[in-house]
């Protein structure tokens, strides 16, 4: 079986080959200018992730880092201000990993105008890659797979920023990986949580916005897991749809 794990305490995943890669998803660069407009002053977020991927990638010993699109926030252009979180994010992250790769998401339009040095940016679609004998799909999941992502042995994708609510009295909402087993390929889908915690996001247990990969990973919920990022496994989704979920201690 393929080697990855969850990054325990963060939205982050680690494909473990010959080379360990490291996949976030959704950093939305640029988001603090949208909430400023609304009357909401936030700190600068992006030195808070580049610490963050800092602890994680020497944590992990990864050598390359994914991300499965998002990168900025704004969908029409690219703001002055999104220009200089870009770069500076980048900036960063090609201090600590030898590859970096964007996987465009539906909010990245313009990306390609802007200069990202040795940064590599693949399809909208996303990119299929080998890691010692597995095959691995890479998307952002907001657009159709094409056959190339249908087939294969895992299927990663972010977009929909999945939390729960109810499992602890003193944490509004957590957000979550989804894991769905299947019969047929892809034979695994992970929906990877968004890495910049500022966004909202939508409920598993409601009525969540369905993109084409997450239509396929909710397809069956006694198949799909559900975790916390801390690593609790919450049980499968027939379960949290029934209201059997247990409260967390604390």
């Amino acid at each position: 079986m393929i080697g990855w794990r969850f990054v325990t305490g963060y939205p982050a995943f680690l494909l473990e080959g010959e080379e360990r890669t490291l996949i976030i998803s959704d950093l939305h660069l640029g988001l603090e200018e949208e909430l400023r407009r609304n009357g909401v002053y936030v700190p600068p977020v992006t030195p808070m992730m580049l610490g963050e991927l800092a602890k994680i990638g020497e944590g992990t010993r990864a050598t390359k880092l994914v991300v499965l699109g998002d990168i900025k926030h704004s969908t029409a252009g690219v703001t002055p201000f999104e220009i200089r979180e870009i770069h500076n994010f980048f900036g960063g992250v090609l201090r600590m990993f030898r590859d970096v790769l964007i996987v465009p998401g539906n909010h990245d339009g313009g990306i390609m105008r802007i200069g990202l040095g040795s940064v590599n940016v693949s399809s909208p679609q996303g990119i299929r890659i080998n890691v010692d004998g597995f095959t691995v799909g890479l998307t952002h999941g907001h657009t159709r797979l094409p056959k190339y992502l249908v087939d294969v042995d895992l299927l990663l994708a972010g977009h929909h920023h999945l939390y729960v609510r109810g499992i602890s009295r003193y944490v509004e909402k957590y957000p979550v990986w989804v894991r769905t087993l299947r019969a047929r390929s892809p034979k695994e889908i992970i929906i990877v949580p968004a890495f910049n915690n500022l966004l909202g996001g939508a409920t598993l247990m409601g009525n969540v916005e369905r993109g084409p990969v997450l239509n396929l990973a909710l397809e069956d919920p006694r198949s799909t897991e559900v975790y916390t990022l801390d690593g609790y496994h919450l049980g499968t989704l027939d379960i949290l749809e029934a209201g059997l979920l247990v409260e967390m201690e604390d």
